[in-house]
């Protein structure tokens, strides 16, 4: 028997197009804004780059069963980048236990300190993925030399508590300390100008005030961008997006440290973005066939430990396939 036909319901869109109109075409012009010009700079000597990537294989309710990796790459001028993979974990995210889990891997890393809050199993496989991307890189340093540029996706100049601040710093340090240059490139951020999104503000603001083809517009600095100075940058004159950049304090000028990133966006296939950062990403991600994958690895080492087909079905089954099935 065909299920009933979906009456669809009417939408309410109250104050929707007034608001996005505000934040996405909103002009706050009085705000002061610096547009710099990117100056042209060479590569850095060696480019390296660390991204990760984290999925859900199985939601049991009260527990995750959860991969997660990190990737870098190296990418001396004028040579082929050379990619370095890491190791798939995959782990059992329990309510009861995320949040241990993820303070033995921060004691591993060096920080024994209680984390002060229960992580959700979700808040714990960010969490997790964020420690071994610092993992991945605090590796890396030491096989950098002086003048190398170590490029993160994401932010440097804010991170949340379950990425410790003095763990943060001492890699900043570690790296400083080596002559490694540290960025990390954000390709979205919750920051404002007069309330309104920072990087479609500028974007948009850029076609009326800036005759430069690249710049950067340095960010306001608050309590929560004590690591890193934020910037917004355009990289490429055919890029179409902008990006934020974060220049560690220890670089004494962030535009020449944005200038060697701009010389990193040498494939035209991502106009304005880091191509080591592009590899990086792309190293490490969980894409769909290999979450497949590892999702029929844990059914046969459970199968292998003696969970029946009962208890699997039970556990992980979502009736919401039953009842979308129809539409």
């Amino acid at each position: 028997m065909r299920p009933p036909a979906v009456t669809l319901a009417p939408v309410d869109l109250a104050d929707v197009p007034r608001r996005l109109a505000h934040l996405l075409s909103g002009a706050p012009s009085d705000v002061p804004v610096t547009f710099h010009p990117v100056p042209r700079a060479p590569a850095a000597a060696m480019t390296a780059a660390v991204d990760g990537s984290s999925a859900k294989l199985l939601d049991g309710g009260s527990f995750l069963v959860a991969a997660y990796r990190a990737a870098a790459v190296l990418a001396p001028p004028g040579a082929t980048p050379q990619p370095l993979p890491g190791v798939t974990r995959v782990r059992v995210l329990h309510e009861e236990t995320a949040t241990r889990t993820v303070e033995e891997v921060l004691a591993a890393l060096g920080y024994a300190a209680p984390l002060g809050q229960r992580l959700t199993p979700e808040a714990a496989l960010d969490a997790l993925r964020s420690l071994e991307e610092l993992a991945t890189a605090r590796a890396l340093v030491p096989q950098l030399e002086a003048g190398a540029l170590l490029l993160l996706d994401g932010a440097v100049a804010c991170r949340p508590p379950t990425l410790p601040q003095a763990l943060v710093e001492a890699f900043l340090q570690e790296a400083a300390d080596r002559g490694v240059t540290v960025a990390g490139l954000c390709k979205s951020t919750s920051m404002t100008l007069g309330g309104v999104p920072a990087l479609a503000h500028l974007r948009r603001r850029a076609y009326r005030e800036c005759p430069h083809p690249t710049w950067a517009v340095p960010l306001p600095r608050t309590q929560r961008t004590l690591l890193a100075h934020p910037w917004a940058v355009r990289l490429s004159p055919a890029a179409r997006h902008v990006f934020r950049v974060d220049v560690t304090p220890h670089a004494s000028d962030a535009l020449p440290v944005i200038a060697q990133v701009a010389a990193a966006c040498t494939h035209p296939g991502y106009a304005g973005y880091p191509y080591p950062l592009a590899l990086a990403h792309n190293a490490a991600a969980l894409d769909e066939r290999t979450q497949e994958d590892l999702t029929h690895t844990v059914a046969r080492v459970a199968r292998d430990a003696g969970v029946d087909e009962d208890a699997w079905e039970a556990a992980f089954h979502d009736y919401h396939e039953d009842l979308e099935r129809g539409l």
